[in-house]
């Protein structure tokens, strides 16, 4: 989010998880296209203002959704189908993200978002370099059994490939420059240049993760600058600029189905 908005890219956010969410603590102001709204999925009483944003004229909408509160959310629109059906209506891509972890339960995490989406919509796996290295991630991508030769877990990086899904490695921050951040209650943004309020160290470690996070994402439908790369069959990559203007194909939705 903070990537996008440097590239000048206008990005509603919405912390749906009652303001208490890791979003609308950092973002003190509560304007969605300058620090992140905020409202509670699971309110039966609440009013969906979420979904104006998705008419309105920002380039990329940022909906961070708590983890077991996807039902909640779908709620809102009569389910799934209905909810891209809306999305789509207002001109956007959909994207589903789901971040994931080492660990067996996170790693069902995209196989949920497919069942509940399909592959209709765009589906990115990060994986959270907080867990592991990019290569430690073995229960979701497999891996040989070295006592019996069996090929053992993997399933989820198979549907997800099959369903045109993409997975990009998100490198972990340093620990005492991710506490240093929270304690001072700053964005990654306000971060990489604060050295004078958190330390030339810290500032320098911020910088330089978001300059890493932002190749990862390159060319993926996590762009920062909305270009993404098209592979067609026997061809190089091709960047193509996600066009801003409402009621053309432009900027993603992302439903971040679970926090990093």
């Amino acid at each position: 989010m903070d990537l996008a908005r440097k590239a000048a890219r206008r990005v509603a956010a919405w912390d749906l998880d009652t303001g208490t969410g890791s979003l609308a603590i950092v973002y003190e102001s509560r304007d969605p296209e300058v620090g992140c709204a905020s409202e509670d999925v699971r309110d039966r009483k609440a009013r969906g203002a979420w979904l104006d944003s998705l008419y309105g004229d920002a380039d990329d909408v940022v909906l961070d959704v708590p983890g077991g509160a996807m039902n909640d959310l779908l709620r809102f629109a009569d389910g799934a189908a209905h909810l891209v059906e809306e999305m789509k209506l207002a001109g956007r891509e959909v994207v589903v993200v789901s971040v994931i972890g080492t660990q067996r339960d996170s790693t069902l995490t995209p196989q949920n978002a497919i069942d509940t989406f399909g592959a209709s919509v765009h589906h990115v796996v990060v994986k959270n370099g907080h867990y592991g290295d990019e290569d430690q991630f073995v229960v979701y991508d497999g891996f040989d059994d070295p006592e019996s030769g069996e090929r053992k877990f993997g399933n989820t990086a198979t549907v997800v490939r099959e369903a045109g899904g993409e997975v990009v490695f998100m490198r972990r921050l340093n620990v005492d420059a991710m506490q240093v951040l929270d304690l001072k209650g700053m964005t990654f943004a306000e971060g990489e240049f604060a050295a004078a309020r958190i330390g030339r160290r810290w500032s320098s470690s911020v910088r330089h993760w978001l300059q890493d996070v932002e190749e990862a994402f390159a060319g993926t439908w996590l762009s920062a600058n909305g270009e993404i790369a098209e592979h067609g069959s026997g061809s190089p990559a091709a960047a193509i600029k996600k066009p801003k203007r409402r009621g053309e194909q432009r900027g993603e939705v992302g439903e971040q189905l679970a926090t990093a």
